[in-house]
Order: structure tokens, then C-alpha cells, then sequence
């Protein structure tokens, strides 16, 4: 009996330490889980911070980061774009500040010209392969309301609307810089108004050869009524508008995250827009 006694003892015990094992084992496993979620979640706040941070530092700077002086000829200079990589959190990103008013407004566009005058103006600009939309508003809030952005690629989605965004903005104030905008920009602009090119004295503005006075500068250009009128208009040489586009490789992951946000007026108001990364 003394014999059969030990021998139950001994399968009870046995069964208690493969229990204790089975727990411990449980219990280690999710310490695991709960340790990489904890690290996954750090390193989530860590990048999340680190993109707030370089869009509230760079946005609320962008006019001086877009503008350089010329110690030459002792004038700033002006820039539409600058591009730059930083390392911030252990992430490497790549920005792309933008000045939103050195571009065309699509929402003038659509409110000045009629509708198929309109997309036939945007095509010139959107030849990387994105179709515009059947129908436009005429005052869009989103590029999906402008390109067909289901017809594209998703891994070409982010960099092909960058490329949309060189010269179209949906954001400005409805004027263009002439400080800052491409000559493109600018002609295409006044071809069609006037199916000519821009009058080549508004380079002197670009150039500062009128002076600071840039109250009565369109007077000065020799335009005629009708072609002031239209430069008040359409024109100025300041910007109230700001993008920036910020690019992260995922680790271990064929893909980059892209979000794009926009910094309007001097009181800062920012648009988030996450509808634009593949």
C-alpha cells in the first residue's frame, strides 16, 4: 500500500510541476506580447511626436527656409521648394516644403474658366499618367475630387501626386506669387486669358529691378487696363500658404508612408491630409 501511496504521490507531483511548467511557460510568453506591444506602442508615440515636431518647426518657419540672401547683390531671393532629408527618432524622412501660392489655384481655375476649358488648362500640368475626375467641383478640398486616385498604382500613389502638386495647388488664396511661381505658371496663366505670353517686364518684378514698392507695382509694367486689372487680380508677391510633404520608409517593408500637410494664413491654420500614402 506504502508502495502504491508514493507512487500516487509521485504522478501528483509530477502533474503539478508540468502544470506549474504549462503556466510559467503562459505567463512567459505573455510577458513577451506585452513587452513588444509596449515597444511597438513606444516607438508608435516616438514617430508620431517626431512628425509633429518637424511640421510644427518647419511650418512655422517655412518663409525663412524658402528664402536665401544674395550677398552679391544684397536682396533675398526667393524660393517655391526646398528638399531635405533628416533623421529624427531613429527615422530617416525626406521633406518637401512647398509655397502653395507660387502655384495655380485649381479652384480659380474651375470658377474662372468653363468646365472644358478648365480640365483641358489642368492637362498640361497632369501628364505623368493620373486621369482627372468626369466631373470637378469648383471648389475642391481633396486631390481624389481632382484625379482618379483609385486608377493608380497604390505604390506609385504618393510620389505621382507629389508630382500633380509641382505646379496645381487646391490650397492657396487664389493668387499666385509671381516671386516665387515658375515662368511656366505664369504664362500659362495669362495665355489663357489673353492667348499671349506674359509681358516680359514681369521679370522686372521677379528681379527687384522696380523697387520695394510693391503697392503700385503692376502700374509700372506698362500693362493696359484691362491686363492690370487682371494682374491685381490673379497676382502678388507675397505667400500666405505652405505645404509640407513628409516621406518615411518602413522598415522592413517595400513601402514609404506619405502624408502631406498645409499651413494657411498668419494664423496657422493646419490641414492634416493622410488620404495621399501608399
Amino acid at each position: 500500500m506504502k508502495a502504491k501511496r508514493r507512487g500516487v504521490i509521485l504522478v501528483i507531483v509530477l502533474l503539478m510541476l508540468a502544470l506549474a511548467a504549462t503556466i510559467a511557460a503562459q505567463v512567459a510568453s505573455h510577458t513577451i506580447r506585452l513587452t513588444a506591444q509596449a515597444a511597438s506602442s513606444e516607438r508608435e508615440m516616438r514617430e508620431r511626436w517626431a512628425i509633429v515636431s518637424l511640421r510644427r518647426t518647419i511650418l512655422q518657419n517655412a518663409a525663412s527656409l524658402l528664402t536665401s540672401e544674395d550677398p552679391m547683390q544684397n536682396q533675398s531671393r526667393f524660393l517655391a521648394k526646398r528638399e531635405d532629408f533628416i533623421v529624427l527618432a531613429g527615422s530617416r524622412y525626406q521633406m518637401i516644403l512647398q509655397d502653395e501660392s507660387s502655384k495655380i489655384p485649381v479652384s480659380r481655375v474651375m470658377q474662372s474658366f468653363g468646365p472644358l476649358e478648365s480640365k483641358q488648362f489642368l492637362r498640361q500640368f497632369v501628364r505623368t499618367g493620373p486621369i482627372l475626375q468626369p466631373v470637378i467641383p469648383k471648389s475642391p478640398t481633396q486631390w481624389q475630387e481632382v484625379v482618379d486616385t483609385d486608377r493608380l498604382p497604390a505604390n506609385l500613389l504618393g510620389n505621382t501626386m507629389k508630382e500633380v502638386g509641382r505646379h496645381l495647388t487646391l490650397w492657396s488664396d487664389g493668387r499666385i506669387n509671381v516671386m516665387t511661381a515658375d515662368l511656366v505658371v505664369l504664362d500659362a496663366v495669362w495665355q489663357a486669358q489673353f492667348k499671349a505670353s506674359i509681358p516680359e517686364t514681369f521679370l522686372a518684378v521677379r528681379e527687384g529691378t522696380l523697387g520695394n514698392n510693391r503697392e503700385n507695382m503692376w502700374s509700372n509694367l506698362g500693362l493696359s487696363e484691362k491686363e492690370l486689372a487682371f494682374a491685381n487680380s490673379w497676382f502678388k508677391t507675397v505667400s500666405s500658404c505652405h505645404s509640407l510633404w513628409l516621406s518615411r520608409e518602413v522598415p522592413g517593408r517595400d513601402r514609404t508612408l506619405t502624408a502631406l500637410y498645409v499651413r494657411r494664413g498668419e494664423q496657422g491654420f493646419s490641414d492634416e491630409h493622410f488620404g495621399i500614402h501608399p
